[in-house]
């Protein structure tokens, strides 16, 4: 087997990937499992455990003309020398498949001006209230600065989730200390590290890459992809019917920050719209009064219909 690029799948809660080669457009598709993070309090209640990510496309992200890097690093790429003194990039790159796009048919969108700040926001509003969004946006955070979106907030700020990039130690860092007001549900930071690069673009000029995001939230289900190479799959569990805000985040202790290119589709069409919306069913809890068999009694057929059978 020859490997051509390695990486990380998921810095969150999707494990058990599973792919397939798609001959038609040429590329390979994945799936993950994303476990629940409520730590089985009130799984029965939930009526359900777990939930498979967007389909997924892999393939080999490959960046040149890479300068100012730590080639020490023991990281998740690797790193190849050039005769000018820059380096090639290669790791395994994700992104959601170009289909999910079908979701956006019946839903409201709004796209953000440029915002730019100076200073510490902990959170500004962006006239945005849903359960579920999808969120497209570019930041350029300036060192000693840190950015990113609160969502799933509350209005009194008891409630919220913090998605953010810290350029000092170049994490993508999810924040879920305030999630949810149910203590029992698990409320476990996520980091996830993540390189901005800096290309030379001529022999004077050299670029930093954005921080380039797009996020689903689906009621609790959250995907982060980030730059089409860093993933974060995880739930987050508000408890307040108004947890719904989304807004601005800016930290740190200096520099500038600009979002741009800010797109948002809320209130998504329901993938099993001809599902109804409380699909719960009464458990059957077998009984002697209506001549069930019991579970030992159960085996004992059960192992006794196989071993006849297999004689």
């Amino acid at each position: 087997m020859d490997i051509l690029a390695s990486g990380v799948m998921d810095w969150g809660d999707a494990y058990a990937f599973n792919s397939f080669y798609d001959p038609v457009y040429d590329r390979r598709i994945f799936y993950g499992w994303v476990r629940e993070s409520h730590r089985s309090y009130g799984e029965r209640a939930f009526g359900y455990n777990g939930q498979i990510t967007l389909p997924r496309e892999v393939f080999i992200q490959v960046i040149s003309n890479v300068v100012h890097i730590n080639e020490s690093l023991n990281a998740s790429w690797t790193l190849t020398s050039n005769q000018d003194e820059t380096f090639t990039f290669k790791t395994l790159g994700i992104r959601p498949i170009d289909e999910i796009v079908n979701l956006r048919k019946t839903n409201e969108f709004i796209r953000k001006q440029s915002q730019k700040f100076h200073q510490r926001i902990d959170y500004l509003h962006m006239n945005v209230t849903s359960l579920n969004f999808e969120l497209k946006g570019n930041i350029n955070i300036s060192l000693n600065s840190t950015a990113g979106f609160v969502f799933r907030r509350s209005t009194n700020g008891l409630e919220y989730t913090t998605l953010y990039y810290n350029s000092s130690n170049e994490y993508l860092i999810l924040n879920r200390t305030s999630s949810s007001l149910i203590k029992q549900f698990d409320d476990q930071t996520i980091y996830a590290k993540h390189l901005l690069l800096t290309r030379q673009i001529s022999t004077n000029f050299v670029e930093k890459e954005l921080l380039s995001l797009h996020i689903f939230l689906d009621n609790s289900l959250l995907e982060v992809y980030v730059n089409n190479r860093t993933v974060i799959s995880t739930h987050i569990y508000p408890s307040l019917s108004d947890s719904l805000e989304l807004g601005y985040f800016v930290g740190g202790t200096d520099g500038t920050v600009e979002f741009s290119d800010v797109s948002i589709w809320f209130n998504l069409q329901n993938a099993f719209s001809l599902r109804p919306l409380n699909t719960s069913t009464h458990l059957v809890n077998p009984s002697v009064n209506n001549a069930a068999i019991h579970s030992f009694q159960l085996s004992v057929f059960l192992f006794l219909f196989y071993l006849f059978h297999s004689l």
